[in-house]
C-alpha cells in the first residue's frame, strides 16, 4: 500500500500493489470511496487485518485539508479495496471530521489485543496506548519509557505485531542536520502484551538513516519511513516495508535473532 500523489490539482491518495512471488510489483488498485474530488486529502496508510473477518481489513490513514491540522481515519476496507466504513476517534487533537481537526495527529499505530482494538498514542517520553470501542477510546494505559534513544523524537511507524509476550513495531524518527533539512532514522521496540503495555526494549542505535548516498536525495529531506512489517514464524524473520525519500518504496528482510540483539 502506498502513496500516490497525482498533480493539477494535487491529490493525495492511497493505491494497494500486489507483489509477485519475487516481491516485484505487479498490479495496482486504488483505494475506492475514501477521494471525493472535494474531500480531504489521505495517505499514510497502514493495514491490519480483522480478526474472523478474513474478508476484511482495517486501513488506519492520514487525512488532512490543510497541512498543518492533518489527522488520523480509520477506514474499514472490503478484499475489492473499497472502504465500508470510516471512523475518527475523537482523541488528543483527532477532531470527528477533517474540516475540525485541532492539531497534527499522524502516527497512532493500531493493533489488537484478541479482538480488541488498540492503537499506541505515543512512544515516548511515556508511552500511551488506548483501547477502542467503535469510535470511542475506553480505556487508555501510560508507563514511562526508560530505555534511550538518541536520534530524536521517535513516532509510530508499523502497526505492532505479537511474538509470543510482546510486541514489536518500528519506528521513524529524525534530527535537524542543516536548516529545514532532516534525516530520519529507523529503529525498533517492544512491549508488553498485557495492559499495561510497558516497553520493555528499544533500539541502541538506528537499523537504518536516510543518506546523500541515495540517488534519489534531490529534495531537503533524507528519508527512511518504515510503514508495514510481517513476521514469518517459519523462517523467523521479518518482511519490513518503508519509504525512500518520499520518491521510492523498498522492503527488507531482517531475521529475528539479529532484531533481538540489536536492542537494549
Amino acid at each position: 500500500m502506498v502513496r500516490r500523489v497525482v498533480h493539477q490539482p494535487r491529490r493525495n491518495g492511497i493505491v494497494f500493489v500486489r507483489l509477485d512471488r519475487d516481491l516485484r510489483p505487479a498490479a495496482t488498485t486504488p483505494l475506492g470511496g475514501a477521494t471525493p474530488h472535494a474531500g480531504p486529502q489521505v495517505e499514510d496508510g497502514r493495514c491490519i487485518p480483522i480478526p474472523g473477518q478474513p474478508d476484511r481489513w482495517r486501513l488506519p490513514a492520514t487525512t488532512w485539508i490543510d497541512v498543518d491540522h492533518q489527522g488520523r481515519a480509520l477506514f474499514e476496507v472490503d478484499r475489492a479495496f473499497n472502504v465500508r466504513r470510516e471512523a475518527r476517534i475523537a482523541f488528543g487533537a483527532n477532531a470527528a471530521t477533517a474540516h475540525l481537526q485541532r492539531g497534527m495527529e499522524k502516527n497512532r499505530q493500531f493493533f489488537h489485543v484478541g479482538d480488541r482494538l488498540h492503537f499506541v498514542y505515543r512512544i515516548r517520553p511515556d508511552h500511551v496506548v488506548c483501547e477502542v470501542d467503535g469510535d470511542r477510546v475506553v480505556n487508555t494505559w501510560k508507563t514511562p519509557t526508560l530505555l534511550p534513544w538518541r536520534y530524536g523524537f521517535a513516532s509510530g511507524g508499523t502497526p505492532p505485531v505479537r511474538i509470543g509476550a510482546l510486541y514489536w513495531s518500528f519506528f521513524h524518527s529524525y534530527r535537524v542536520f542543516a536548516p529545514a533539512r532532516r534525516r530520519y532514522y529507523m529503529g525498533a521496540y517492544a512491549f508488553d502484551a498485557e495492559p499495561p503495555f510497558a516497553v520493555r526494549h528499544v533500539s541502541r542505535t538506528p537499523l537504518l538513516a536516510g543518506t546523500d548516498a541515495h540517488p534519489l536525495a534531490l529534495w531537503q529531506h533524507r528519508v527512511v519511513f518504515p510503514a508495514g512489517a510481517l513476521f514469518d514464524a517459519a523462517t523467523d524473520e521479518w518482511l519490513v516495508t518503508l519509504g525512500v525519500n518520499d520518491c521510492r518504496c523498498a522492503w527488507m528482510k531482517i531475521p529475528h535473532r539479529e532484531l533481538q540483539a540489536s536492542v537494549a
